[in-house]
C-alpha cells in the first residue's frame, strides 16, 4: 500500500513536521487534510522553504566510484518552478487538462493556493487533478467538495500517480487516522479510498466510511493503518452498541505494542473492553499501551492514561484514577476535562503562564517562585496562599496540636505540642521553604509528627497512685468490701463485636446454591429502579440489562456491586424520558470471576469453581452467574403487552419497507455497470447524474436502518446491506460492483432469517 507512516511534530497553527524514515518534510492545513510534497528513491531534492511542494530529480545510479579529492561534479538540481515551467512549443504537446494541472502545482510551489485550486479545477476528470483538489478543499474544511472530487480520483484509478511520476514530483497528503496519529498518504486507491474515510466521518456519515474501510479490509486484511483507523470508528461512533465493540476486540486480537500504530489499536481495544463492562481486561490492556514511551506521541500517552483513569474511577478506585489524572495535568493542564475532575481550576493563557514563572530560576519581583515542585504541581499560586485546592490535613494538625500545647502550657509536653504546632502551620512551612532548600515533604511532616508525639510522651509526669484513706468498719463487713474494690480491679469491660449482617430471609447458604431474587419500581415519570437480594461475597459487581421483550425499541443497563447481601441499579429511562409503555425483560448478570476483585474470587474460586446451582452458566469464557425476569410499564399488563405488540408490528412493518427499497436500488446499482465501465464522456455524464438521483435516497434509507432495534437479525442484516449500498450506486468500476455484491448477500441473510 502507499501508506508511509510518519511522526508529527506542530510547529505552529495549521503547520507541522513530519518525520519518518526517509527523513523530514512540511505539512499544511487543519485537521481536515495537511498536504505534504517529498522525494522519493534515490534523487536530488529541491523546493521553496515553507511551501509544501518538493521537486526530485534522478541520479547516475548506473557506476559506484569510490570519491577522491578530484571527484566529478553533480548537476545542480532543477527548481521546482523551473520544472513546472513550460515553454511555448512544449505546451503545443500537452493536452489542455495537463497544462493546467501543471499550471496548478507552480501556483501551490509559489503559495498560491486559490489560485492552484482554479487552475486544477480546469484539468478535467484527471486523477491526480481530482487527488490534489481534495487535498485542498479538504484543507479549507469544504467537505463536500472534497468528498467529490476523491471519488472521481477512485474512478480513475489508472490515472493516479501518472502526472507525478512524469515531472519527477511526488505528492503526500498527511491525514489523521485518530486525533493523534496521522498517516501519509500517496495518490493510489488505497490512500484515496483512506482520505475518503476521514471525509465521511467529517460529513457525519459513519455508514459510508464503514464501507469504505470494509473495502480497505478486503484489499489487505493485514494492513495495520486501516485496522487502527477501522477500531477508532467504531469505538468514537457506536460506543453504546456492543456488537460494534466486540467487533473492535476481534479487529485487535493479536496485537502486539510494536509501533506507534499498534499503540493507538491498544487504545481503542481497551476503551471498547470498558464499554463491555470488562474492567480488569480493560486495565490490563491500556497498561500494556503505556508500557512503551518512546517514539509515542505524547497526546496518545495522555489519551490512554485518560482512559485508564475512567476504568480505575468504575471499578472504584479513587486514588488510581486521581493519580493517573494527576499525571496527565502535570503534562497538560488543559487535557480534556483533567482539571474539573481534580477539583482545580482550567488554566488559561495568562495563568499558564504565571505557573511558568513560577518555576523560573529569577522570577519577576512580586511574583512568588515555587520551591516545592508537588505543590507546584498542584497549586496555582496567585499571592501569598493558594488559591486552588487548600493543605486542609497540614491546618487541622496545626491546630490541634497548638490547641493542646495551650491546654498543657504549665508543662514541658505542652511546649513541644506549641513548636509541633508551629512547624506544621502551612505559612510558616512556605516561609521555611522560600528562606532556603529544604523542602517540607509529606515525610518531613510526618516525621514531626511521631517525634513530637514520643518527646510529648516522655515529658509527659506519672500519675501519682494514691489511695485514699477509708473510715474504719466492722468485720462484717470486711468481705463485703473487699468484693466492692475488687470488682473494678477484675472486671474489664470488652466491646461487643458487630454480628455479620444476616442472610435475607429465604436465601440459603452460598456453598449450597447461588441464590438471586430482585424486584423492579417503576416511579413516578416511568422511570425504573432494582433493588435486589443475594447470597453472593460482598464487591460481587453485576451488570443489570432490561430491554423491550419483543419490539427491541428500548435497551438499558447498569452496574451494580452487592453490599451486605443486597444490590440496587438504575435508574433506567428513554433518553433521560419517561420509559414507553410495554413488557420489559431484565438479567442481573455476574460476569466471568476474572472480572470479579479479589475478595470475591478468594470466596468463590478463582475460576467460580465453588459456585453451584441452577444460576450458574459455563461458557467459553467462564462461569457467570444469571438470573432473568419480567415486569411492565403502563396501566396493567394487558395495556403493556398490546403496546408492547404494536411497536414490534411497527418496527417489522418499517423494516419491510427499507427490504423493498434497498432491493430496488440494489438493481439500480448493478443496471449501473455498463456505463461505469464505459470510456464514452456521455455515459460518464450519465453515470454522475444517476450518482446524485440515487445518491440521498440511500442514504436516508441508511439512517432509517439506523433506527431499528439491535435485537433481531433481520435487522442487523439491513444495517449492513444499507451501508454497503451507498457505495453500490456510485461509478467506481471495481468498488460499486463488490458493495452491490455484499448487498445482495445481506439481504439474502435477511431474507432467511425473517422470522
Amino acid at each position: 500500500m502507499g501508506f508511509r507512516f510518519t511522526r508529527r511534530i506542530k510547529i505552529a497553527p495549521g503547520i507541522s513536521l513530519n518525520l519518518g524514515k526517509r527523513g523530514g518534510s512540511l505539512s499544511f492545513g487543519s485537521r481536515g487534510a495537511k498536504l505534504t510534497v517529498g522525494t522519493s528513491g534515490v534523487r536530488a531534492t529541491g523546493g521553496i522553504r515553507g511551501t509544501g511542494l518538493y521537486y526530485t530529480q534522478k541520479l547516475d545510479s548506473k557506476t559506484k566510484t569510490r570519491q577522491t579529492s578530484s571527484h566529478l561534479a553533480q548537476p545542480a538540481p532543477v527548481s521546482p518552478q523551473s520544472r513546472l515551467q513550460l515553454g511555448f512549443f512544449h505546451r503545443l504537446f500537452l493536452s489542455k487538462e495537463e497544462q493546467t494541472w501543471v499550471d496548478g502545482c507552480r501556483e501551490m510551489s509559489l503559495g498560491n493556493n486559490a489560485l492552484a485550486i482554479r487552475h486544477l479545477q480546469q484539468a478535467g476528470a484527471h486523477a491526480d487533478a481530482a487527488f490534489l483538489l481534495a487535498s485542498l478543499t479538504a484543507k479549507e474544511r469544504r467537505f463536500e467538495e472534497a468528498r467529490s472530487h476523491l471519488l472521481q480520483a477512485a474512478n480513475n484509478e489508472a490515472q493516479l500517480g501518472t502526472y507525478f511520476k512524469k515531472y519527477g514530483v511526488r505528492a503526500e497528503t498527511s491525514f489523521p487516522v485518530t486525533d493523534e496519529l496521522h498517516v501519509s498518504i500517496e495518490p493510489n486507491l488505497q490512500g484515496v479510498l483512506l482520505m475518503l474515510v476521514e471525509i465521511y466521518q467529517q460529513l457525519k456519515i459513519p455508514q459510508e466510511a464503514l464501507a469504505i474501510l470494509n473495502r480497505l479490509r478486503q484489499m489487505d486484511p493485514d494492513d495495520v493503518v486501516v485496522k487502527l483507523s477501522y477500531v477508532e470508528l467504531l469505538t468514537e461512533e457506536y460506543f453504546n452498541h456492543k456488537q460494534y465493540l466486540q467487533q473492535v476486540l476481534q479487529l485487535a486480537e493479536g496485537s502486539e505494542n510494536e509501533s506507534d500504530v499498534h499503540t493507538g489499536i491498544l487504545y481503542y481495544k481497551g476503551k471498547a473492553l470498558r464499554g463491555l463492562g470488562l474492567l480488569d481486561a480493560a486495565k490490563e490492556t491500556l497498561t500494556l499501551a503505556l508500557r512503551r514511551k518512546k517514539d509515542r506521541p505524547d497526546e496518545l500517552l495522555m489519551s490512554i492514561q485518560y482512559e485508564r483513569a475512567l476504568v480505575h474511577e468504575a471499578m472504584g478506585k479513587a486514588s488510581e484514577a486521581r493519580s493517573d489524572f494527576e499525571k496527565i495535568y502535570a503534562k497538560s493542564p488543559d487535557f480534556e476535562d483533567v482539571a474539573e475532575r481534580l477539583g482545580l481550576p482550567k488554566l488559561g493563557a495568562a495563568e499558564e503562564t504565571s505557573v511558568l514563572q513560577s518555576f523560573s530560576d529569577s522570577p519577576e519581583e512580586g511574583q512568588p517562585k515555587a520551591t516545592h515542585p508537588k505543590s507546584a504541581a498542584r497549586y496555582r499560586t496567585t499571592g501569598d496562599f493558594p488559591t486552588g485546592r487548600p493543605p486542609v490535613i497540614s491546618w487541622i494538625a496545626s491546630i490541634l496540636s497548638l490547641l493542646i500545647g495551650v491546654g498543657r502550657i504549665d508543662e514541658a509536653s505542652g511546649w513541644v505540642f506549641l513548636g509541633m504546632g508551629l512547624l506544621l502551620l502551612p505559612p510558616l512551612t512556605r516561609k521555611i521553604e522560600e528562606s532556603g532548600n529544604f523542602k517540607m515533604t509529606k515525610g518531613v511532616k510526618i516525621g514531626i509528627v511521631i517525634l513530637g508525639l514520643i518527646l510529648a510522651s516522655a515529658l509527659t509526669p506519672e500519675p501519682e497512685n494514691s489511695i485514699p484513706s477509708k473510715p474504719a468498719q466492722s468485720s462484717s463487713d470486711t468481705s463485703t468490701l473487699h468484693e466492692t474494690n475488687k470488682a473494678p480491679a477484675t472486671v474489664e469491660a470488652k466491646p461487643e463485636p458487630i454480628p455479620p449482617p444476616a442472610l435475607p430471609e429465604g436465601i440459603p447458604e452460598l456453598m449450597k446454591e447461588v441464590a438471586i431474587r430482585f424486584s423492579v419500581d417503576v416511579r413516578e415519570g416511568k422511570t425504573a429502579y432494582v433493588s435486589g437480594e443475594t447470597n453472593l461475597p460482598d464487591s460481587t459487581e453485576f451488570m443489570v440489562s432490561m430491554e423491550s421483550k419483543s419490539s427491541g425499541r428500548y435497551m438499558g443497563q447498569s452496574k451494580a456491586e452487592v453490599s451486605g447481601y443486597r444490590f440496587s441499579a438504575g435508574p433506567f429511562s428513554m433518553e433521560n424520558g419517561p420509559l414507553p409503555d410495554g413488557v420489559y425483560k431484565i438479567e442481573v448478570l455476574m460476569p466471568i470471576p476474572d472480572t470479579q476483585p479479589e475478595s470475591v474470587r478468594t470466596i468463590i474460586g478463582q475460576n467460580g469453581e465453588k459456585l453451584r446451582g441452577k444460576l450458574v452458566k459455563k461458557g467459553h469464557l467462564g462461569v457467570t452467574v444469571e438470573k432473568t425476569g419480567e415486569f411492565f410499564v403502563g396501566a396493567d399488563k394487558a395495556t403493556a403487552t398490546q403496546a408492547e405488540m404494536q411497536s414490534a408490528k411497527a418496527f417489522r412493518k418499517e423494516a419491510d419497507e427499507i427490504y423493498q427499497e434497498l432491493m430496488k436500488y440494489l438493481k439500480f446499482g448493478k443496471d449501473m455497470e455498463q456505463i461505469r465501465r464505459s470510456r464514452d464522456l456521455e455515459d460518464t455524464r450519465q453515470c454522475g447524474e444517476k450518482m446524485q438521483q440515487y445518491k440521498l435516497p440511500v442514504q436516508e434509507l441508511g439512517s432509517r436502518s439506523e433506527k431499528l432495534p439491535n435485537h433481531d437479525p433481520y435487522y442487523t442484516h439491513l444495517k449492513i446491506a444499507a451501508i454497503n449500498m451507498t457505495l453500490c450506486v456510485t461509478c467506481s468500476p471495481g468498488l460499486a460492483m463488490d458493495n452491490c455484491k455484499m448487498a445482495e448477500d445481506e439481504l439474502q441473510q435477511a431474507k432467511k432469517v425473517r422470522k
